[in-house]
C-alpha cells in the first residue's frame, strides 16, 4: 500500500504478520492486480471459486506465496526468493497428499505454459536487479507479468472481479476456523481411498467436486465397512470405477446397475448384508433395535456403523458398543439434572414446548488411547470406531458450553407433552420416591407431578404433603401437584406452588 494514513484495509491471513492490505486511493490498482490473479487462482485450486465459502476451506499458505510474489512483482521487487516461493507453491499444488484440498484439474495444461511464461519474466528481470533496484519506483504497478489470462470466462458461483477482494474479506474468517479439521477430513480420505484400493482392485475412486469432505468421508467408510463385513463385495468391484456423488444415489458404481449407499439407510443395509444367512438375523435384529433406541434418545440422530483403517468392528462388538451407549443415554436426564444451568433452563421448557439434547458429545477413543469429542446434531452419525478391545470407545457426555437456551425437546401435542413430562418426571429418583411415599402413607390412588412445574417446586410440595399427619379423608383420591389451580378432575386434590 503507497498510502497507509488514509485508512488501510487489511485482509488477515493465518498469521497477523501477514496480510493483505490496501486502501481507498489503491484500491482501483489493487483489483487490478486481484482480477490478474484470479486466472491462476481458478487453475490452480479450482474448487476456490466453484463452491461456497462456508463449504470448502482456503488453503491460505498458497494464498499468502500468492500474494508476496504479486507484492514484489508490484514493486518491483524481483529476487531469487520470488522465484524459489512461486515454485514451492507450485510443488506443493501438485503434491500427491494434498489432492483432496489442492489439486490441479484438467487446466493444468494451460497452466505450465502460463508459468514457463511467467518464470521466463522473472529470469529476464533477474538477470537486470541491480538496475531494477536502483532504479525509482513507478507511480503504478506493471501488470503485465499477469495479464495472460486476464480475461476469464464467467461461471455460476464466482464473485465478480472486482468484489473479489471484499469476497476473500468474508472468505477468511471461515477459511481459519475450518484449515485444520479440512486438513484432517482429507488425511483420513486419502488413507481410506488407499485401503478401498487395495481390497478392491477398483479402476478409480473419484469424489464429485460439488460434494463436501464430510459426505465424502462418511461414505468412504460405510463403503469400507461393507467391504470388511461381505469380502465377496470386493471382488464385484474390481475393475470397475467407484463415483461418490450426492444425492440418495450417493455411491454408484460404474458398468452396473447395484448402487451402494449404506450411509444413507443406516438400518436397512446392515440386514442387506447377509440375507441368505439365517443363523446371523438374530443379531442383526437386536443391532436395528438398539440403532433405533439411540436414535431416539438422541432425537434423531442417525447411528453408522464406521470402522477405522486399521480393522473393522465385528457385529459382536458393534453390538456391545451400541449397549455400552444405550445404557450411557438411559442416564442422561438425571445426569443433566444435577447441573444447575439445565436445572434453571428445566423450568422454561415446558413453556415452550422445545427440548433438545442438541448439546450432547460423544467421547471417541482410537487405537492410541487419543479421545476427541465431537458434538452431534440430529442430522450427524453417531460415530463408532474400530480397534478398542475394552469397548470404552462411546461415552455420552454432557457438553453445555453453549448455554442453556439451546437446549429444548419438541413436544407435538398437549397429551403427548402431559405424557412425556409424566415420564421424565419418573426419571427422577427423588421425585419418583416422595410420590411412593404420600400414596402409602395416605393411602392415596395416586399422585402426579405437573410437567409445567419444575423438580426442586415438585420436591417442596411433595415434602409438604409428606410432613402433613395422616388423613383418612384422602384416601383413594388422586393429589395433582402443579403450579396452578385452573384444571381439576373430580375426585382431585390441587396442591399448588403457593400452598408451600
Amino acid at each position: 500500500c503507497w498510502h497507509p494514513a488514509n485508512g488501510a484495509l487489511m485482509l488477515l491471513a493465518n498469521t497477523p504478520n501477514l496480510a493483505l492490505r490496501t486502501c481507498r486511493r489503491c484500491c482501483m490498482t489493487y483489483s487490478k492486480a486481484l482480477k490478474s490473479l484470479k486466472p491462476l487462482l481458478q487453475a490452480v485450486h479450482p474448487d476456490l471459486f466453484e463452491t461456497e465459502p462456508k463449504l470448502q476451506a482456503v488453503n491460505l499458505a498458497s494464498l499468502q506465496r500468492l500474494h508476496l510474489l504479486l507484492s514484489d512483482l508490484s514493486q518491483g521487487r524481483v529476487v531469487r526468493g520470488s522465484r524459489h516461493s512461486f515454485q514451492f507453491f507450485l510443488k506443493r499444488a501438485g503434491a500427491s497428499g494434498e489432492a483432496a484440498t489442492l489439486s490441479v484439474t484438467a487446466s493444468s495444461g494451460r497452466l505450465d505454459d502460463s508459468v514457463r511464461q511467467i518464470l521466463g519474466q522473472l529470469d529476464g528481470s533477474a538477470s537486470t536487479g541491480a538496475a531494477a533496484q536502483s532504479a525509482s519506483r513507478p507511480q503504478e504497478p506493471p501488470q503485465s507479468a499477469f495479464q495472460w489470462r486476464s480475461v476469464s470466462p464467467k461461471s455460476a458461483g464466482r464473485p465478480a472481479s472486482s468484489d473479489l477482494s471484499s469476497w476473500l474479506v468474508s472468505v477468511a474468517p471461515e477459511a481459519r476456523s475450518k484449515s485444520a479439521r479440512s486438513n484432517q477430513i482429507s488425511d483420513a480420505c486419502g488413507r481410506l481411498e488407499a485401503v478401498l484400493a487395495n481390497r478392491t482392485g477398483a479402476a478409480s475412486i473419484r469424489w464429485q467436486s460439488d460434494w463436501t469432505l464430510g459426505h465424502y468421508l462418511r461414505s468412504l467408510s460405510a463403503l469400507e465397512t461393507l467391504l470388511s463385513t461381505r469380502p465377496g463385495l470386493g471382488d464385484r468391484l474390481r475393475g470397475r470405477r467407484v463415483v461418490f456423488a450426492p444425492g440418495k444415489t450417493g455411491v454408484g458404481v460404474m458398468n452396473s446397475d447395484r448402487l451402494l449407499n449404506p450411509a444413507d439407510v443406516p438400518e436397512a443395509w446392515l440386514a442387506a448384508l447377509l440375507p441368505d444367512d439365517a443363523s446371523i438375523k438374530p443379531q442383526l435384529d437386536r443391532i436395528c433395535r438398539l440403532e433405533r433406541a439411540v436414535s431416539i434418545l438422541l432425537h434423531g440422530a442417525r447411528v453408522v456403523r464406521h470402522s477405522s483403517v486399521h480393522g473393522a468392528l465385528t457385529l459382536a462388538e458393534y453390538e456391545a458398543c451400541l449397549l455400552r451407549l444405550v445404557s450411557g443415554l438411559a442416564g442422561l436426564y438425571r445426569r443433566l439434572y444435577s447441573d444447575r444451568r439445565f436445572r434453571k433452563s428445566f423450568n422454561r421448557f415446558d413453556l415452550t414446548f422445545k427440548y433438545d439434547l442438541a448439546k450432547l458429545s460423544v467421547a471417541v477413543e482410537d487405537s492410541s488411547g487419543h479421545v476427541t469429542r465431537l458434538p452431534t446434531k440430529p442430522d450427524w452419525p453417531v460415530v463408532v470406531p474400530a480397534r478398542n478391545p475394552a469397548f470404552q470407545l462411546l461415552e455420552a457426555l454432557i457438553r453445555l458450553d453453549a448455554g442453556d437456551s439451546e437446549m429444548g425437546s419438541d413436544r407435538s401435542a398437549t397429551s403427548d407433552s402431559q405424557q412425556s413430562g409424566g415420564s421424565r418426571a419418573a426419571n427422577w429418583s427423588v421425585v419418583s420416591e416422595l410420590a411412593d411415599q404420600c400414596v402409602l402413607k395416605h393411602s392415596l390412588d395416586s399422585v402426579s407431578v405437573d410437567s409445567s412445574l419444575s423438580a426442586p417446586d415438585s420436591v417442596a410440595c411433595l415434602e409438604r404433603l409428606l410432613m402433613m399427619p395422616a388423613n383418612s379423608a384422602l384416601k383413594d383420591l388422586k393429589i395433582r401437584v402443579t403450579r396452578f389451580r385452573s384444571v381439576l378432575e373430580s375426585g382431585e386434590i390441587c396442591v399448588a406452588v403457593g400452598d408451600v
